[in-house]
């Protein structure tokens, strides 16, 4: 169980009890998973892989838009930095290459580490760690809001009477007093909630 509060421009869930921590995606308070443990301590990656994936060029989002070539999430990245977060396509000079699927079997082999998990290191050094999508994505992840990374995601505190455009990446105007938050649940699944109470316990 969690007591939430508003804040200015956000919100505040504490937990009953004290190891454990609130997912906006359920709205529950929950013990860290075994998956979220194995990610977070790194695991060891098949350096031929790695190898394959150092190629640097743009990460597009939003890629079905007629202005595709302007949305630029990230310049001289990998294609597994871009397709594993936040990305949606990935290629040079506006030839964009749509991500795999989630759950494909493409997108296994590409991110084996899950969703907002990266390789860092090279050959028996390489290790799957969380990527930050904030600081990876800045400022265009989250224009005009608050982007707060967490593990497999990040999530985007707009101001109050605002909601986060997901397609846009920014925090747009919104006729009603309420605060909405989108977690990027996987790269190309956004699931969204609205608190419209000053005060809601889950």
């Amino acid at each position: 169980m969690a007591t939430c509060k508003n804040t200015e421009g956000s919100f505040l869930c504490i937990c009953s009890h004290e190891k454990e921590e609130f997912d906006p995606i359920t709205g529950k308070c929950n013990h860290p998973t075994q998956t979220d443990v194995q990610i977070s301590t790194s695991r060891t990656r098949d350096s031929r892989v790695f190898e394959s994936s150092t190629n640097s060029s743009d990460c597009y989002y939003h890629i079905n838009d007629i202005s595709v070539c302007t949305n630029i999430l990230a310049r001289n990245i990998s294609r597994e930095v871009c397709c594993c977060t936040a990305g949606q396509g990935w290629g040079a000079n506006c030839q964009v290459q749509p991500c795999p699927v989630p759950g494909s079997d493409e997108y296994q082999h590409l991110c084996p580490g899950g969703t907002g998990s990266i390789l860092t290191g090279r050959g028996a050094f390489a290790t799957y760690t969380d990527a930050d999508e904030c600081k990876l994505f800045h400022p265009t992840l989250c224009k005009g809001g608050i982007c707060v990374n967490h593990l497999s995601g990040y999530s985007c505190y707009c101001p109050t009477g605002s909601y986060y455009n997901s397609l846009l990446l920014e925090c747009k105007g919104n006729e009603t007093a309420s605060i909405t938050i989108i977690i990027a649940c996987t790269v190309n699944l956004l699931k969204e909630t609205r608190l419209t109470n000053n005060v809601v316990t889950v």
